[in-house]
């Protein structure tokens, strides 16, 4: 029997996959990242979370939004997208590209376009 991925895990995997490279810039996101808390909403087609961060947070000069490309469950094809608004992280997206979002992930793989 195959485990079943926690959407939370899967979060985390992806907010850990974009922010893994040695910057400055990154490691002022990865605190932005561990002191947010976080707001979900499903679309079917994919989701969106919100970061809700306290207001005196140090904030990161430049602020590209990073988009990556994956598969779920072998056969899915997603994308993400973590916007970053104003020096502070502000949502991420996921999506598939065709069909809805699967109910249950049972793997995750990465392919990034862009890093910081």
């Amino acid at each position: 029997m195959k485990k079943i991925i926690p959407f939370e895990v899967l979060i985390e995997a992806v907010m850990s996959k974009f922010l893994e490279k040695p910057t400055q810039t990154n490691l002022i996101l990865r605190k932005q990242y561990a002191c947010s808390r976080h707001k979900r909403e499903f679309t079917g087609k994919g989701f969106f979370v919100d970061f809700i961060l306290p207001s005196d947070i140090s904030k990161v000069q430049n602020h590209l939004d990073l988009h990556a490309n994956g598969k779920i469950n072998n056969n899915i094809d997603v994308g993400f997208i973590l916007f970053i608004k104003n020096g502070i992280l502000d949502c991420l997206e996921g999506f598939t590209y065709y069909g809805e979002w699967p109910e249950k992930i049972m793997n995750c793989e990465l392919f990034y376009e862009k890093y910081n």
